[in-house]
Parts: structure tokens; sequence; C-alpha cells
């Protein structure tokens, strides 16, 4: 699992290089999360129904602007789950590109993202298995002060067939907040801040 998670951060590290080094925004932000799958059991011969709830925080994610409204955004999820002296970690990390409807930070942003990643599951029992996935989503960015914006966003997303994880479909709904590190201001707004997250002056 390490060494998968290790290759993953490495690769959306030199996906953004180029753009943090052009002194472009960073979004940083949580969210709550709650997504609802449906797994074609392997075991039986049924549908099974499978409800997660991701709570206190769902994702951790990190976006970095490429362009005034394109952005490449890593998220990560972690779980440790421990019941009668066995212990499991649920790994889930995706890299996503999204964009902007619009660049202005002072109205509300729609925006549309699609993301591919893994699942990775570890016991301490030995049992392992690592489940690559798939989506996309809608989402709108409204801002709340300079540089802070709740963000919610819905999607679906599929997962693929591995040894000891069935495939299926989800459908998510994550509400969150989210931070820019960044502000551009604008010499025809008085100073003003036209959106989040571009460069300083």
């Amino acid at each position: 699992m390490y060494r998968s998670v290790g290759t993953a951060i490495v690769c959306s590290l030199l996906l953004v290089g180029q753009g943090s080094a052009q002194g472009r925004p960073i979004e940083l932000g949580i969210d709550l999360g709650i997504e609802f799958g449906i797994h074609d059991a392997e075991f039986v011969d049924e549908t099974i129904h499978t409800t997660r709830i991701w709570i206190p925080l769902a994702y951790f994610r990190v976006a970095f602007y490429e362009s005034d409204q394109v952005w490449i955004e890593p998220r990560m999820t972690l779980l440790f789950l421990n019941a009668e002296g066995a212990s499991s970690t649920v790994l889930k990390f995706v890299v996503g590109f999204g964009l902007d409807f619009q660049a202005d930070a002072t109205r509300a942003r729609p925006y549309i993202h699609h993301f591919g990643g893994f699942l990775n599951v570890d016991s301490s029992e030995g049992d392992g298995a690592t489940q690559m996935l798939l989506g996309g989503g809608l989402g709108v960015k409204v801002p709340m002060a300079e540089r802070l914006a709740s963000r919610l966003e819905g999607g679906v997303s599929y997962s693929f067939e591995s040894d000891g994880l069935a495939s299926g479909f989800g459908i998510y709904l994550t509400f969150g907040f989210s931070f820019f590190t960044r502000l551009k201001r604008s010499c025809a707004t008085g100073g003003r801040a036209t959106r989040f997250g571009s460069r300083f002056l």
C-alpha cells in the first residue's frame, strides 16, 4: 500500500509542479460526505447495497490552479477500523481535473470535476486488495470571506472489479470548506478582490 501511495503522490506533484512554479493559487479543503454504493456480491447471486458515511473528515484535498479556471486536485480519504483484535486500513486516493465555469470569486462558481484513482484495503490478518476507480461530478464554490469559500459537490463513480473487491457504481455528495492561499486584485476594481487564488500583486 505504501509504495502505491508514494507513487501516486509523486505523480501528482509532477503534474502540478509547473503551475506551482508560476505562482498560481492553491486551494486547501476538507469535506464531510456521504456515499451510496451498489456492488455485485461475489459470494452470492444478489446485489448488495452499501452506504458509507465519512465523518468528521471525509476528504482532504489540495487543488493546484494551472490557469484562471483549470485545476488539478489530489484528494485522499484514510479510514482505520478495529474490531475484536483485527484491524484494517482503507485508503482512497484520487487525482481530479476540474474546470470553473467562471473566474470571478466574488460570485458563486459552478464547476465540473472528473477524477481517477484507487481504493486500497489492508488487513492486519494479511489480506489486502486494491481497486481502481473513475468518476466525475458537478459542484459550486460559494465565497464566504476574502479567501474562504464553501464547496458543495455531487457525482457518480465506478469501481472496477479486483481480487477481493467487487465492481459497482456509487453516488456521492460532499460539503466542505476551501481556503485559498493567494488572492488576485484588480486595478480596475480599485484593488477589490475579483477572484480567489491567482497571484499576489
